[in-house]
């Protein structure tokens, strides 16, 4: 389980880790998401005391036939089992112990306790244990939020992550999940149109970063160094919580504030030009255009975006993970294009790939990476306690800690020592030097 970052009310910041975990209790577990993984790996599970004779003895005969060991024929006892307890390798040896095993968790915990854990431990690729955590990296959202198309697509992860990574292989990831629907339908979890919907839906699979409620990466960083140094390096996954003084509410105001500040400053020297630009077809759409996009992520809070088409008044973009947006005159006034032009269509052209400033609600802003750099740390004047800190523009894409690596004159942030000094042996700001 990895280590987890907490503010001072219990707001998560970052879970730091070589895996992604997620643990949700049966009870948090939607059941047509359980549904999906019964349909997909075992329908009988409710039914058998641990072992499906009738399946193994089905694989059996395969690998016979085949000359090697290659059907599993496992439920989803098994499965736990052998993720929990043994090896993966394929022999009659190690699948003895696993069918011990299998039957020792059927005598000592419920079914619901079983697929809980099974759920919660089974392997989805991309470094994600557990369901949840799956639902996350694919799809950016809770468990609760799955459709139906989402939730087989999971399903059919666990018997080859690789293979049916919806990611980086969505022609297999579409032929397993039409597998999984049939599967559904056919024990009337779902009724047919259901099924032929979530069998058209568009798969939206992209790797998404974990969610947090409070963005503190380079606290977190501060943690992690903190934690490795206390208890070692294996500390980062065995599970500690550690909270903070953060305050979640001046943590957010403080990353505002920064990177607006040197957003500003940057405009004012002037606009450097598009990162570069790429042709476009007519009727581009957006999963190509998400194509062209896939390697430019996000920076601080500018997005990336393409230019789809131009006018001397307005642009449309289509903004990366969000869809498609317009930047009107305003949105590009601080800038100089070509010829010192400042209309939109001097400024920007059709292909260009971006930066924006992004609502969200289809309107942006032409923005771009501030060369200039910055750090904010604000103190709590009672105790002293790191009450917000941001270390740089964005902690992605440089995390070199300004904060706390930097190293300049204090100038002007020594009067307040000098002065409070002062101020304490009785000086006041009407006192003269002799």
């Amino acid at each position: 389980v990895p280590l987890r970052v907490y503010t001072r009310s219990g707001a998560l910041i970052m879970q730091i880790g070589e895996q992604r975990r997620v643990p949700v209790s049966y009870a948090e577990i939607p059941q047509l998401v359980r549904e999906a993984f019964l349909a997909a790996e075992d329908e009988r599970f409710f039914e058998h005391g641990g072992v499906d004779y009738f399946s193994m003895l089905r694989s059996l005969w395969v690998d016979v036939k085949g000359g090697e060991f290659t059907q599993g024929g496992s439920t989803i006892t098994m499965q736990t089992a052998r993720n929990m307890f043994l090896t993966k390798d394929k022999h009659i040896q190690r699948k003895l112990q696993e069918v011990f095993v299998t039957l020792r968790m059927e005598r000592d915990f419920s079914k619901e306790q079983i697929l809980e854990t099974y759920l919660n431990v089974i392997f989805f690729g991309q470094r994600a244990y557990g369901v949840a955590a799956a639902a996350e990296v694919y799809f950016g959202k809770p468990l609760s939020e799955l459709s139906v198309a989402e939730a087989a697509m999971l399903a059919g992860l666990p018997q080859a992550p690789s293979r049916y990574n919806p990611v980086t292989s969505p022609e297999h990831a579409t032929e397993r999940r039409r597998y999984v629907l049939h599967r559904m339908q056919a024990l009337h979890y779902i009724d047919a149109a259901t099924a032929q919907r979530a069998g058209e839906e568009e798969i939206h699979a992209r790797e998404f970063a974990p969610h947090y409620d409070v963005e503190a990466p380079y606290v977190a960083e501060m943690v992690r160094m903190k934690v490795i140094e206390r208890f070692g390096e294996a500390a980062i996954n065995q599970g500690y919580r550690a909270i903070t003084t953060i305050d979640g509410r001046l943590q957010m105001a403080a990353n505002r504030a920064l990177r607006l500040g040197l957003i500003e400053y940057d405009r004012r020297h002037g606009y450097r030009g598009a990162l570069r630009n790429v042709p476009i077809s007519a009727n581009a759409v957006p999963r190509q255009l998400e194509g062209l996009l896939a390697s430019l992520p996000p920076v601080g809070n500018l997005q990336s975006a393409v230019v789809v088409s131009v006018a001397p008044t307005a642009a449309r973009v289509y903004v990366r993970g969000t869809g498609f947006a317009q930047i009107d005159a305003e949105g590009v006034a601080w800038a100089r294009g070509r010829n010192g032009g400042s209309k939109v269509d001097d400024i920007v052209r059709r292909g260009d790939l971006i930066y924006v400033l992004s609502n969200g609600q289809g309107t942006a802003q032409l923005g771009q990476i501030p060369e200039a750099q910055g750090a904010l740390v604000a103190l709590d004047p009672q105790d002293g306690a790191i009450a917000a800190l941001i270390g740089g523009f964005d902690y992605f894409s440089n995390a070199y800690n300004r904060v706390t690596q930097a190293h300049r004159q204090p100038g002007s942030g020594f009067k307040p020592f000098l002065y409070s000094a002062a101020l304490e042996h009785e000086f006041t700001p009407a006192s003269r030097s002799e």
